[in-house]
């Protein structure tokens, strides 16, 4: 457009603003199409009671067993919170990371969410399905093994099994619509922006 062509259409203002938003729109396609995919991962965890402890006093009944199931729910959900935690996903999965990045991603790479005091949720995003297959493993072995340390019997016995489901794996990408239309908003904005800036410059204020 050739600066003519846009002093007309800065000129009327719901021309500029059709003009900027239509522009915005094909911008925001065009990232839509540019962006790269990732792969969306979902893990479920299942707190499995599997051996009651006695002892001289009361016996370990369902009370007792569920808040137990409960602390290790928590904890789970915590670990994903460590930085050295993080760190040991990714090293484990062939991706060592520093200390710095470690810190960033602790408690926003991983997502984890109780849904019951038996049942917790994991889900993070990966570069592709190779990389998301190997932290989904890494998270498995990981949270299984520290939970089955930290609920012992008085035999050093762990009380509760930890198992993970196969991951939910599932590519994603930018939605098209979606990028269109915050392009158009975003378009739109700065073209009545550009108009009203150039009516002022028009006809300035005495």
């Amino acid at each position: 457009m050739n600066r003519s062509a846009l002093k007309t259409a800065l000129a009327n203002p719901l021309l500029s603003i059709l003009l900027f938003a239509a522009v915005g729109g094909l911008v925001g396609l065009a990232l839509a199409k540019l962006a790269p995919t990732t792969a969306r991962v979902s893990l479920d965890f299942t707190i499995a009671e599997q051996s009651r402890q006695e002892t001289a006093d009361y016996s370990y009944d369902g009370y007792y067993s569920l808040r137990a199931s409960e602390l290790v729910a928590d904890t789970m959900i915590s670990w994903l919170s460590t930085p050295s935690v993080i760190k040991d996903i990714y090293a484990g999965a062939g991706e060592a990371i520093d200390d710095r990045r470690a810190f960033a991603e602790a408690g926003r790479a991983f997502r984890a969410k109780k849904l019951s005091s038996q049942n917790v949720i994991v889900s993070f995003s990966a570069p592709d399905d190779a990389a998301a297959a190997k932290l989904a493993e890494q998270t498995s072995e990981i949270l299984s093994d520290r939970a089955a340390r930290l609920v012992l019997s008085p035999k050093d016995q762990s009380l509760f099994l930890v198992t993970a489901s196969e991951p939910v794996i599932a590519e994603t990408s930018v939605p098209a619509p979606a990028a269109a239309a915050a392009g158009l908003l975003i378009g739109a904005f700065l073209g009545f922006a550009a108009a009203y800036y150039a009516r002022g410059r028009k006809s300035p204020q005495p």
